[in-house]
């Protein structure tokens, strides 16, 4: 006990680090496959010094027509500066951007999730007895509440959203319909 403390209070310098394994490489995303769409917001350099920024990102789809969401994931292109996001959909497609750093109240028709570091994807329940999903309309936004903390001023941030859509045409996909709850 009396080792481990005096090498702690000397300022517990590493041993030989050759001998230390490497570090674990964990992947960026966590989803097999392709994406059938991927959001990318525009390219943001945070100016957040002493104080939260709040940034909404209005993103079009592009989307022509009507699909169904199964599953998607939040993927930040540098975690560490990302706190957390907000996700919502804009169906009437009308939302613009809000780079003022004080967007609190975030736009659009209905949320599909939200983003903290360790989140899992979402993956709706899809088995041949019961399919579940979100249904996305043509023409629809996706505004991304992205909330970046005090000292993460001058890092870049390109999060991404990645979609996986049910085929067009699949039968007996029931709705889901989420909010944010505060």
């Amino acid at each position: 006990k009396n080792q481990i403390l005096n090498w702690i209070s000397t300022g517990a310098t590493m041993g030989d680090t050759t001998l230390a394994p490497p570090a674990p490489l964990y992947p960026m995303t966590i989803l097999n496959g392709t994406p059938d769409l991927i959001l990318t917001i525009p390219s943001y350099t945070s100016n957040a010094t002493s104080t939260d920024k709040y940034i909404c990102f209005s993103i079009p789809t592009g989307l022509t027509q009507n699909r169904i969401l199964r599953a998607y994931e939040i993927v930040p292109s540098d975690p560490s500066m990302v706190h957390h996001a907000v996700i919502n959909v804009d169906t009437l497609g009308t939302t613009t951007s809000d780079y003022s750093g004080g967007c609190y109240t975030i736009s659009g028709d209905f949320n599909i999730g939200d983003y903290a570091p360790g989140s899992q994807p979402i993956v709706f329940p899809n088995s041949a007895t019961v399919k579940f999903g979100v249904n996305i309309k043509a023409g629809s936004k996706f505004v991304a509440q992205m909330h970046y903390p005090a000292g993460s001023n001058g890092k870049v941030d390109n999060t991404q959203i990645r979609l996986f859509f049910y085929p067009v045409g699949t039968p007996n996909v029931r709705q889901i319909y989420a909010t944010t709850p505060l």
